[in-house]
């Protein structure tokens, strides 16, 4: 990066990266506490009785969170073998209010986690 600062980035799918995952994420933003946050939906086309095509959004997919050193991509879907810890997680760590989110369209993403997995964010 331009600031001489590596950028690593983890797709995280198994228990031991999902803890190892968020026990890094509050002490990469220890500095200036920011985390960039965004998702990713998935979507499915839906078929007309004329075969005309219209994409249809579904769940959200992948919640990213990217501090100044590392990206965190979680996919939130239930063949994920860890998913029910993962969202435990992701809920503790999104309740954090010493953690400041930023994101484009962070509060259309925040309502899409509520409505998806009942998730909230502490700001």
């Amino acid at each position: 990066m331009a600031d001489g600062n590596d950028l690593s980035t983890v797709l995280v799918s198994v228990k031991n990266d999902t803890d190892l995952s968020f026990n890094r994420l509050p002490g990469d933003a220890a500095d200036d506490k920011v985390v960039g946050f965004d998702t990713e939906y998935s979507l499915e086309p839906k078929f007309s009785r004329d075969l005309n095509a219209h994409v249809i959004e579904k769940r959200i997919a992948l919640v990213k969170l990217c501090t100044k050193c590392r990206c965190i991509l979680f996919r939130l879907d239930k063949d994920n073998i860890d998913y029910v810890h993962l969202l435990k997680k992701l809920s503790a760590l999104l309740a954090n209010k010493d953690i400041v989110f930023v994101g484009v369209r962070k509060r259309d993403d925040l309502a899409k986690l509520r409505n998806d997995y009942g998730l909230e964010m502490s700001n």
